[in-house]
This record gives structure tokens, sequence and C-alpha cells, in this order.
């Protein structure tokens, strides 16, 4: 079978939860394909950014450019109509649907909504979540509509819907009614064990950034839902009340409303040190650096930053959400109430001072992570995609 992966809005740069699991699931595609072809298209102004990424000779790049008002295209949700959406989608991309259409047999999509529409081809979508369902707040009116028109015409058009949860999978059958139990299906996400497991010199990034040697770390960008008040809430009722003042370390890029977390820092004297983007090396090193990796999202499909904690032995304590709630029925966890800032309190200080229970966090997640391994992951997929394709062949 040959296999198309839908890389045309992605950059492979971007630093986020997409990026880190489009590239994961990549490499693990390639080195699990078997017999099958492995097609990536992929605009050309980032074709060379991923060859240099990937390294592999085991997968064919195409080089293809986006039509010229493809932009237009995604314009068109402004008519607020999703058949005006579509058709006009239809129009623009019939050329790139025929030369997809002649070069793979199967279309997977892992950005979340599909670009093309209408395939004769099977498309099969990871969508990750649909969090504007939830958190409106969080969105700008147009972000709306766009995010109600895309996601739901992508939903109707993909036939199978990957979820990297139960909870995501019920999610979306929920919210989109005319979703059978059978075209959404779950897979988790995963994590490239043996790159984040490996040895880090956690000397030298510490005197990089010019960082305490034991710290609270929290990857993620710096978006409202990731939920860095009720953290910082937190750290300020340790100091003020049992005199435990934990330094909080961040990455990510700073999204509308971030200043109110450096503003919230500031008037109450908070130990927190923000890296902004930093590079890969350097985040695998911070997660071997911490002493305690925390994951406060209120609303997730899954966590790569656990995984990716557990793959480098770092004790998690994390938010108790229901994709949360699965993971931690295989990995070892403490979960807190994510909106609950002395809830969260007592939990770092009961595992800021208890060694022993780190340590046991750690061993227990050294056994169980291999299962996450991309390679592992993508195993799933293929055989999932070669059902797709018996399926539609039928």
């Amino acid at each position: 079978m040959r296999i198309g992966i839908n890389c045309l809005t992605f950059d492979p740069l971007n630093v986020g939860g997409v990026t880190t699991y489009t590239l994961g699931l990549l490499r693990g595609l390639a080195a699990e394909r078997g017999a099958h072809e492995i097609h990536i298209f992929i605009q050309p102004r980032y074709l060379s950014a991923l060859k240099n990424i990937l390294n592999s000779h085991e997968i064919l790049i195409h080089s293809v450019r986006l039509p010229f008002a493809y932009s237009t295209a995604n314009r068109a949700y402004f008519s607020n109509s999703r058949t005006v959406t579509r058709l006009v989608n239809h129009f623009i991309t019939r050329r790139l649907a025929a030369h997809l259409e002649e070069t793979v047999d199967l279309l997977y999509t892992p950005t979340t909504i599909l670009t093309v529409y209408e395939l004769k081809i099977p498309q099969v979508l990871s969508m990750h979540d649909i969090q504007h369902v939830h958190f409106p707040d969080f969105f700008r009116w147009y972000q709306h509509i766009a995010r109600g028109i895309r996601y739901e015409l992508s939903a109707r058009y993909a036939n199978a819907i990957q979820a990297s949860s139960q909870f995501s999978k019920e999610d979306f059958l929920n919210f989109f009614s005319f979703l059978t139990e059978d075209s959404v299906f779950v897979i988790p996400e995963g994590v490239d064990v043996a790159t984040f497991a490996a040895p880090r010199n956690i000397k030298a990034i510490i005197e990089k950034y010019k960082l305490p040697n034991h710290f609270l770390f929290y990857p993620a960008q710096l978006w409202k839902h990731k939920n860095h008040l009720t953290v910082l809430r937190a750290l300020r009722w340790l100091r003020d009340n049992s005199s435990l003042d934990i330094p909080l370390v961040i990455t990510g890029r700073r999204y509308h409303g971030s200043e109110e977390i450096f503003s919230y820092a500031e008037s109450h004297c908070l130990d927190l040190y923000h890296l902004g983007n930093i590079p890969f090396d350097d985040l695998v090193t911070l997660f071997h650096a911490s002493y305690l990796l925390i994951q406060a999202g209120l609303h997730e499909s899954s966590s790569l930053p656990i995984l990716e904690g557990c793959a480098c032995s770092t004790a998690v304590i994390a938010a108790r959400i229901p994709p949360i709630v699965e993971m931690a029925k295989t990995l070892d966890i403490e979960l807190f109430s994510p909106t609950d800032p002395i809830d969260l309190a007592q939990q770092l200080a009961r595992l800021w001072k208890d060694d022993a229970r780190r340590a046991e966090m750690i061993v227990n997640n050294r056994e169980q992570i291999i299962q996450f391994d991309w390679r592992v992951i993508a195993r799933r997929y293929i055989k999932y995609f070669e059902r797709i394709h018996i399926r539609h062949d039928t």
C-alpha cells in the first residue's frame, strides 16, 4: 500500500505538540512500514528542513505547492456556510486532489483538519481535540467561525478519525452526532524512548540558562487552557504558608493573555524562569534536570510532555482531567484538582520532600514507557491503515 502523509500545512520547525507528534510518528512509520511505501507531501519551503530532521531514505518526500488561492478557500468560512466553504475548497484544490489520488492509496493527515475534503481515496485524520467547544472564551470570534465549519467538514469527510484517548473519542462522538462508533479509533500518543532516555549534561543546562539546581518544570505553550495561573497560585500559597519556595521553569511561546502570567509572578515576587522556545536538545536535558514535572492543562487529548518526562526518568504531577486519568492507569502519575491551587500546593509539598516516592514513580514508569515508543505506536497505525484500505476496496 502507498500511504500518504499530508504535511501541506505543517511547519517542521514550529515548536508545539502537533509538531512533536507528527515528527515522532513519521519516524516510527519510516521504521515500521514493512512492505508499504510512505509518501510525505510538504510545501517546498519546508522540504529541506524536513529531510534534515527525518534523515531517512525509507520514505519518499514530495515537494507540493498548495494552490495559490488556497488561503482564499480557507477564508470561505466567513460566509458562515459549510456548503460554500466545501464548494470553494473543492474548486481550488481539484488539481491537488487528483495528484494525491494518483500518487497514494490512502491519505493520513496528522494536523487537526483536512486540507482537501473530497477525495476518491480514503482519508484518516488526527483531530487531536475540540477545545473551542469547551472553552469558547479562549478563542476570538473569527476563530470560532473557522473552527466550527472546518472541523465539522473535516469530521464529515474523513473516513476515520484517530483519537489519542477514550475521552477524546467520546468527545468527538458526542459533538459530531453523524460520526459512528467504528469511525473513531483510539491510539495513544508516543515518545522516542531512546532519545529521551539517553544521559544528558545536566550541569551544562543549569549553567546555560542560569537555573537553580532544583526546580519544577512546566513545558507548554502559554495558552490560557494550560492553566499556568493555578500553578503560580499554588507556589505562592506554599511559600506563604509553609515556607517552601519552589522555583518554576516554563518554556513556550507567549500568546494572547500570557502577560497575566508574568504580571502575577512579578506582583507576588515568585521565582519564575521563562525560557521561551528553546532547542530540542536543551528541552530534553531540562526534563532530566527537573526535580519534578508538572502538566496542569484544563483540556488535553493526552499529554506528550508526560510521556517525555517518564522517558527521562522524571517524576510527574498532573491535572486530574479524563485523558490524564486514563494515562495514570498505565503510568505512575500523581494527580491534583486542576482548578484548586491549595490541593496542588499540598501535593507539591509532599512530593518535593518525598525522595522515596519520586524514586518509586521513576522506576515504575521506566518499565511501562516502552509501550508508548513511537515504533510500537506506528505499528498500530499501519494495521489500522491496512484495515481502512481493505474496507475501501471492498
